[in-house]
C-alpha cells in the first residue's frame, strides 16, 4: 500500500522519541530542553567501552558548570570560585573547608 503523510509522520515520531532520553531517564529538574541542548552520538568506542549517552550527558553537564564558574577562562577554579559554584547548589561551605577537600 502506499505510504501516506500521516504514516510518514508517524515514522518519524517514532524515530525521534527512540533518539530521545524518556523523561524517567532524566534527573529530578532536569527538563528535555537541557538533555537535547547537551545532546550527543556515541561513538563506537564509547559503545565498545560501555560508556552511556547518561555518562556522556553528565561530563557534558559537569564542563557546562565548571565554564560557567571559571569567569577568567583559566581552566582553573581557584578555592573562591568553588566556593561560588558549591553555593549555587545551596552547600555552603568555608574557604578553610575547601582547602581539607583539596588536600585529600
Amino acid at each position: 500500500p502506499p505510504t501516506t503523510a500521516h504514516d510518514e509522520e508517524q515514522q518519524h515520531e517514532a524515530a525521534s522519541s527512540a533518539s530521545r532520553p524518556s523523561e524517567e531517564a532524566l534527573s529530578p529538574g532536569q527538563n528535555t530542553e537541557v538533555v537535547e541542548k547537551m545532546r550527543v552520538r556515541r561513538a563506537p568506542e564509547a559503545v565498545k567501552d560501555g560508556i552511556f549517552e547518561q555518562d556522556i550527558l553528565f561530563i557534558a553537564y559537569a564542563k557546562e558548570i565548571f565554564c560557567m564558574f571559571d569567569k577568567d577562562e583559566s581552566n582553573d577554579l581557584n578555592s573562591t570560585d568553588l566556593q561560588h559554584m558549591f553555593r549555587h547548589f545551596n552547600i555552603y561551605i568555608s574557604i578553610k573547608q575547601i582547602f581539607r577537600l583539596l588536600a585529600e
